[in-house]
C-alpha cells in the first residue's frame, strides 16, 4: 500500500491556501466599502489615538471629525466718547463694532416750547411731550382752596440713552449730564372751557 501522507499534505495546502485566499478576498472587499472615519471602525480596522483619531483601512487613513466648539464672544467695553451731530445732540458709540449710533434725522425745531406728541431739541437733549397723566388745575374763573397740578408723561433722548419721566410744574429730570425742568404749560385752565389734548403747550428748560 502507497504511504497517503503526501495526499494528505496536498489536501492540508489547498485547504490552507483556500482560506488564506478566501480571507484576503473578504479583506479587500471590506476595505474598499469603507469611504469614512465610521464605516472604517465598523469594519473592525485598527484605530490610532492621535487628535483627532484615525482610522486606516486599504492603505487609507480616514480622520475623525469633530463639530467645533462654539465659543461665545467676550463683551466689548465701549470708549465713552461721543459724537457731535449737525442738530446739535451727542451720540455714543455701542454694539459689538463700538461703531457711533447714527445722528437724528428729521425735522425737529430747536426750542424750548412744544405741543403733545412735537420732538423739539435743547441743548442737545430731544424732549417730546407724550401725555398729560392728569390735570387738576384750579381754573382761573374759580375761587380754589388748593391750587392743584398737572403731571405730564415726557421722553427724553439724548446720546444712546432714552428716558421716560413723569413731571409736575417745577419738577426736573436729569438724563447723560443735562437737566431739563418742567417750567410753564398753557393754557391755563378754565371752567366754561374744555381743553383739548391739542390746546397745551409745555415749556422747558435744559441745563
Amino acid at each position: 500500500m502507497k504511504n497517503p501522507l503526501p495526499i494528505i499534505l496536498l489536501i492540508s495546502l489547498i485547504v490552507v491556501f483556500g482560506a488564506v485566499w478566501m480571507f484576503s478576498k473578504n479583506e479587500v472587499q471590506k476595505n474598499n466599502t469603507v469611504t469614512n472615519f465610521e464605516e472604517c471602525i465598523a469594519a473592525g480596522n485598527p484605530v490610532m489615538e492621535s487628535d483627532p483619531r484615525q482610522c486606516s483601512a486599504g492603505g487609507q487613513t480616514f480622520t475623525e471629525e469633530i463639530d467645533p466648539i462654539s465659543i461665545p464672544p467676550e463683551p466689548v467695553a465701549c470708549t465713552m466718547e461721543a459724537k457731535l451731530c449737525p442738530d446739535g445732540s451727542y451720540v455714543g458709540r455701542t454694539g459689538p463694532n463700538c461703531e457711533f449710533t447714527q445722528c437724528p434725522t428729521g425735522s425737529v425745531e430747536t426750542g424750548s416750547v412744544a405741543s403733545l406728541n412735537q420732538k423739539i431739541i435743547s441743548s442737545g437733549v430731544y424732549i417730546t411731550p407724550v401725555e398729560v397723566v392728569s390735570d387738576s388745575r384750579c381754573p382761573i374763573d374759580v375761587n380754589c382752596f388748593w391750587a392743584g397740578e398737572i403731571l405730564v408723561k415726557i421722553k427724553l433722548e439724548k446720546g444712546d440713552e432714552t428716558n421716560f419721566v413723569e413731571l409736575k410744574l417745577g419738577e426736573s429730570a436729569s438724563i447723560r449730564g443735562s437737566n431739563v425742568t418742567f417750567v410753564s404749560v398753557l393754557p391755563e385752565k378754565n371752567s366754561k372751557i374744555s381743553t383739548q389734548a391739542s390746546d397745551y403747550s409745555f415749556t422747558f428748560k435744559v441745563l
